[in-house]
């Protein structure tokens, strides 16, 4: 049995939280017997640039995009209507179990509302973690929620915990490849 689960992202908060979720795909299907799961990676574009885009990709070993919808930049509705448009004909080829949305951006947005319009199935997985965690951070500590949501009603809500600690410096240099040189340097 598989079970498809679509990712969409777009912009750089969205590349740090999409990569756990791609090692733990990883790691289940390498482990698991029964259940497989396909994960579908939809880049809207929203981010493009290839310091704010690619670098995550590569830095946080995030697989490629399945698909890219290369929407760019615009006004704030302009961009959520162009993503609304070609999210539809993407959810409607990939028929997903479950969608994730992560963060608050117009990828967020469009998603989360197109998800949430579609096959009645679906499932729309949000995690939701504040945008500054201070450091430290301890193994185990709560780092967030994941919201579970079938159209409008939140089914569950569960703590999301880190599952590494993380210092102060070594949280920016795992983010951002120019302060790992900058700290190598002093």
């Amino acid at each position: 049995m598989t079970v498809r689960i679509v990712s969409i992202v777009g912009a750089r908060p969205q590349f740090v939280k999409l990569a756990p979720m791609c090692r733990a795909v990883a790691e289940h299907n390498a482990r698991a017997a029964g259940v497989r799961v396909e994960h579908v990676i939809v880049h809207t574009g929203q981010h493009y640039d290839p310091e704010l885009s690619e670098v995550f990709f590569e830095e946080l070993e995030i697989p490629r995009a399945d698909v890219n919808l290369g929407i760019g930049s615009g006004p704030h509705g302009q961009q959520v209507g162009r993503m609304l448009e070609q999210f539809e004909s993407v959810l409607l080829a990939s028929r997903p179990d479950a969608v994730i949305v992560y963060g608050d951006t117009n990828s967020t947005i469009a998603g989360a509302l197109r998800a949430a319009c579609a096959d009645e199935r679906q499932l729309v997985i949000e995690p939701r973690v504040p945008r500054e965690l201070p450091a430290p951070v301890a193994a185990g500590q709560p780092v967030g929620d994941l919201i579970v949501r079938h159209g409008d009603r939140e089914l569950g809500r569960v703590a999301l915990l880190s599952d590494a600690g993380v210092d102060e410096a070594g949280w920016l240099a795992w983010l951002w490849p120019s302060s790992r040189a900058a700290q190598a340097a002093h």
